[in-house]
């Protein structure tokens, strides 16, 4: 989440992680390849004296699962000082900055290697702020599996649906979502997006999670998403939470009326799509982030659900992305990309999820990318 002024080896979801560098503080520093995409997203391996060989099996130094990458696919190595990447005749070739590499090619700090699905950053770093930040990610890592394990599983039958595509970055935000059936029939959907990023960002959503899932918020009607968040503005002030505040979107629907009650918090909107129609509905109502203001005030909208419709609900890390020519992404790119080539709710995620990626400029997504589709027939 971009903070204002005042995979899980199933069909239905992926995860990765991925992140930024620093340099190096003093001279006590050395050569390092950190992983920011692909399966083994944040593995870090040190450049030493020997050259390394990169490739999707042993005896090479770097082994990377990935049918798109040949067993021995490239080396780095360290020639009087300086890091060379080279290709070993590939099938499908190295990219250094998006172009394919023909020769031995120098590497500078922050320069970016893609090799099938996986994208490698070459950096020059202090070995103490390494480990430092290696013990970190562990702190972090934890809290990832943490947020994980209280993520809903997805609904692939009856007539309500739900499937999404959840990837932290490294640094790990404050993205969290719910959903659920309810006893009297109706069904709630709700996502969050908690300032900063780190482990702190991310207990806070699970805080926050946990009081919604559990309706452990007295005196509040369930039924009124405006509700829902006064009272959790109420309870998770800003000062409570070391600075910390959300944005939110809160759905509840009826299934037997049709209707589709929202509010949100200082969030962008979700999109509603009925079958037929050549574009999405927004929807969004006015409101402060939670924790922002004591006085904050919410309100409903309501929509009336067609048959077949669904319903995308995201954060801003789904757009708020670097294009391949170093612009910044734009919801209003996001919603193209929505519009062209529109599939069923259960495949919607991953194939925006790619599309996303077909535009961003290799390790351009740096925020939560959490996208979510319902379909409501």
């Amino acid at each position: 989440m971009s903070t204002p002024d005042p995979s899980r080896n199933q069909p239905d979801h992926t995860i990765v992680l991925q992140g930024p560098i620093r340099a190096p503080s003093d001279a006590d520093s050395a050569h390092y390849l950190l992983v920011v995409e692909g399966e083994q997203t944040g593995r870090r391996i040190e450049i030493g004296e020997r050259p390394i060989a990169i490739g999707r099996s042993e005896p090479c130094e770097m082994v990377l699962p990935d049918n798109e990458m040949s067993r021995k696919h490239c080396s780095v190595a360290i020639l009087q000082g300086s890091v060379l990447v080279s290709d070993n005749r590939s099938i499908n070739g190295t990219f250094m900055q998006g172009r394919r590499i023909e020769d031995v090619t120098l590497l500078a700090p922050g320069d970016l290697v893609q090799i099938g699905h996986h994208v490698l950053r070459y950096e020059r770093r202090n070995r103490r702020e390494v480990e430092a930040a290696e013990a970190l990610a562990d702190e972090v890592a934890n809290a990832r599996r943490y947020v994980e394990a209280i993520l809903p599983a997805p609904i692939a039958e009856g007539p309500i649906t739900a499937h999404w595509v959840y990837l932290p970055s490294t640094q790990l935000g404050g993205d969290a979502f719910g959903y659920r059936r309810l006893e009297n029939g109706g069904f709630e959907c709700y996502l969050i997006d908690v300032s900063g990023h780190g482990a702190g960002s991310a207990m806070h959503a699970v805080a926050v999670l946990n009081v919604i899932a559990r309706h452990a918020l007295p005196h509040t009607d369930f039924s009124s998403p405006a509700d829902v968040l006064t009272r959790l503005n109420t309870m998770f002030p800003s000062e409570a939470g070391a600075g910390m505040f959300f944005t939110a979107w809160y759905g509840c629907y009826d299934p037997q009326d049709r209707q589709l009650r929202y509010a949100s918090a200082g969030h962008h909107p979700a999109f509603l799509w009925a079958a037929g129609e050549r574009e999405p509905i927004a929807l969004r109502t006015p409101g402060l982030p939670v924790g922002i203001a004591d006085d904050a005030h919410y309100v409903n909208g309501v929509a009336s659900v067609p048959p077949d419709a669904t319903l995308y609900l995201f954060s801003d890390g789904v757009f708020e992305t670097r294009g391949i020519d170093g612009s910044e992404g734009r919801l209003a790119g996001f919603i193209s990309l929505m519009t062209d080539g529109r599939g069923p709710a259960a495949s919607e995620p991953k194939r925006l999820l790619e599309a996303v990626k077909r535009t961003t400029r290799p390790g351009g997504i740096d925020d939560d990318f959490t996208l979510l589709t319902f379909g409501l027939r």
